[in-house]
């Protein structure tokens, strides 16, 4: 599986979460990601990225802009968030725009010499409620829900989320297929 792509059961396990959704793709890219969540069900897509981007027709919106500058003029909810291999270091105004996510669907690899993403970004994650995980060497997925109530149990890390916050990088057979509290400094 190339990196950044969804396979047949991320799409099935997607679908429930995107459909009749407005999705915001927080780093879209060329578009190809933004267009198969539309596929899948997403009610309409809003593509946020810093380099220029040709239209697309259809339930693509395009927002052209750094984060912190989308982030001023968004709205204070927004129904879901997709973060598709988000850069290593803190971008200004991706965790406010995070932050705003009913919903936040993540996909990437942070094992086997990649890292997508940064730990303030996983601790976001660490504090909702996980709803699905895919894992998958090249680029797994999760799905997060909201933020959890302060008195539930803290819960296990996946291998994806685990691995991020370690000092050296991990392999992904070291780390795959068990969960983890999270590391405390």
């Amino acid at each position: 599986m190339p990196y950044g792509k969804l396979n047949r059961v991320m799409e099935q396990v997607l679908r429930p979460h995107l459909k009749d959704q407005e999705v915001w793709d927080l780093g879209a890219g060329d578009l190809a990601l933004a267009q198969r969540l539309v596929q899948l069900g997403a009610k309409k897509v809003v593509a946020v990225e810093k380099e220029p981007m040709r239209g697309r027709p259809g339930k693509i919106e395009l927002k052209h802009g750094y984060f912190k500058d989308v982030a001023d003029t968004a709205p204070d909810i927004i129904p879901v968030v997709f973060l598709s291999w988000p850069q290593t270091r803190p971008q200004p105004g991706l965790l406010d725009l995070v932050d705003r996510a009913l919903k936040v669907i993540y996909l990437g690899s942070n094992t086997d010499g990649n890292a997508c993403g940064f730990p303030r970004l996983f601790a976001n994650f660490y504090y909702r409620t996980l709803l699905a995980h895919v894992p998958c060497q090249a680029n797994s997925m999760m799905v997060y829900d909201t933020y959890r109530h302060p008195k539930e149990e803290p819960r296990l890390l996946v291998a994806e989320e685990f691995a991020i916050f370690q000092p050296k990088m991990l392999r992904w057979d070291e780390v795959a297929g068990r969960k983890y509290p999270l590391p405390r400094d």
